[in-house]
């Protein structure tokens, strides 16, 4: 039975969208940073960067982890496409019903903590137990996922793509 090519295709495409957001979101949240995080090298005292004040205010906030409406709009879309991606794969391949449901469990898991990062700010605030319980469950899903996939049929090559996939997703 030949293989399909086109969850491979979208699967990738997603990926590379997801990478993409993923690194403008990086660049945007450490904009206001720029110019001044070489003050506080080996060079010179860290104490000039907290008592002098040579960071500005709101890259002070972002290395507390504050983020900004469009970095968090874009690590959020990363977030999706990457789980998206994992989806578009697992729905794409010739399973069985019951390795498909255990399969697309990191992606779904993916997708949540996208959706919960989202509406964070509106209405978790910054209870991160919540974020936590997805990540924790994006980490234990995708181990159960891949003893799902590891079938006798899937070769050595194919498993190693599998396992890019997944990886990229979690």
């Amino acid at each position: 039975m030949r293989e399909q090519r086109w969850p491979w295709l979208g699967t990738a495409a997603l990926m590379l969208a997801s990478a993409d957001a993923a690194g403008w979101s990086t660049y945007l949240h450490w904009v206001p940073c720029r110019g001044s995080m070489l003050r506080g090298s080996i060079v010179h005292d860290y104490s000039y960067d907290y008592d002098g004040g040579s960071f500005s205010d709101l890259c002070l906030r972002r290395m507390d982890g504050d983020r900004g409406p469009w970095d968090l709009a874009l690590y959020v879309l990363a977030l999706a496409l990457a789980g998206l991606a994992w989806l578009t794969l697992v729905l794409g391949m010739r399973w069985q019903l019951r390795t498909k449901a255990v399969a697309a469990l990191p992606g779904l898991f993916t997708l949540a903590l996208a959706g919960a990062e989202a509406i964070r700010d509106a209405a978790l605030g910054q209870d991160g137990e919540v974020l936590l319980i997805l990540v924790a469950g994006i980490e234990l899903s995708a181990v159960a996922a891949l003893v799902a996939v590891w079938q006798p049929d899937v070769d050595g090559r194919r498993f190693l793509r599998l396992l890019v996939v997944l990886w990229g997703t979690t």
